[in-house]
């Protein structure tokens, strides 16, 4: 079910209930990488994140200068790694679309930058040797401000690469493309500091996670129906998985028991 018709029904459900909820915003996840971040576990811990198929997979990657070329590398060499497949036994890294009109979607995006000068660094292609609705990883780069492929949400396995030379650029250049459902500010290496040097309330994202590569939120658990969050929520460091899924976690439960109270015949609270 599309996410607006989802929220719909979710909308009419809570007002029955008399149950606040908010959904989280639509729009494309972002990340940051700092100056001085340790390049080959931020790319390896990022291709994993932009590829998993999930509702918050990153499709924005902002990269300080600094450090661009080195991750641009090892960020397409960690792509091109990710094993494509149909299998059920968890092998496969990368899994197939829904349906054709989603596989559509993704080539047109690509096809639409690649057209207006975006360089395509890896993927680009279906991978119908892995079936009719695969298409591998692609990254671009160099991407216009008015291509599709930068802000329209696909659930297709696509990622846009862009540099900045500070900080405050890298806020405002995941900002551009409006409120995000998610943000992840990548920590820089040992001896540059435990966060990044972007400031996370600065961030237009209902969530904002900062951490190292090892630790990053990789697969936060926000991808439900009865997801919640009433304010920015600054999550840092080994901790955020946990503290993610016990926000989503504790949510179903109220919803949950409300419904229960309701279908016993009790008013819910509010």
């Amino acid at each position: 079910m599309p996410a607006t018709a989802a929220g719909r029904e979710l909308a009419v459900l809570a007002g029955h209930l008399q149950v606040p909820v908010n959904r989280l915003t639509t729009g494309t996840v972002a990340a940051y990488v700092p100056a001085h971040a340790p390049v080959a576990p931020t790319a390896a811990a990022l291709a994993s994140r932009c590829f998993d198929g999930s509702a918050l997979a990153v499709r924005r990657v902002v990269v300080h200068r600094e450090v661009a070329e080195a991750f641009e590398e090892a960020f397409v060499e960690a792509t091109d790694a990710l094993v494509a497949g149909a299998g059920l036994d968890y092998r496969a890294e990368v899994g197939s679309l829904s349906d054709a009109e989603q596989l559509q979607q993704v080539g047109d995006l690509v096809a639409e930058a690649a057209g207006m000068g975006a360089r395509v660094l890896t993927g680009a292609e279906p991978l119908l040797a892995c079936g009719p609705l695969f298409y591998a990883p692609t990254v671009l780069a160099d991407v216009p401000a008015e291509a599709g492929a930068r802000d329209v949400p696909t659930a297709g396995p696509l990622v846009v690469l862009d540099q900045v030379a500070s900080d405050d650029e890298a806020v405002a250049a995941m900002n551009a493309t409006g409120p995000m459902p998610l943000a992840l500010l990548c920590a820089p290496g040992a001896g540059a500091g435990a966060t990044s040097g972007a400031r996370p309330h600065d961030v237009r994202a209902d969530v904002v996670a900062t951490g190292r590569p090892g630790v990053l939120p990789v697969r936060p658990d926000l991808g439900t129906l009865v997801d919640h969050v009433t304010d920015v929520q600054v999550v840092r460091g080994a901790g955020a998985p946990a503290v993610l899924g016990e926000i989503a976690g504790a949510l179903r439960a109220d919803v949950v028991g409300r419904v229960l109270r309701v279908g016993r015949g009790t008013r819910p609270t509010s």
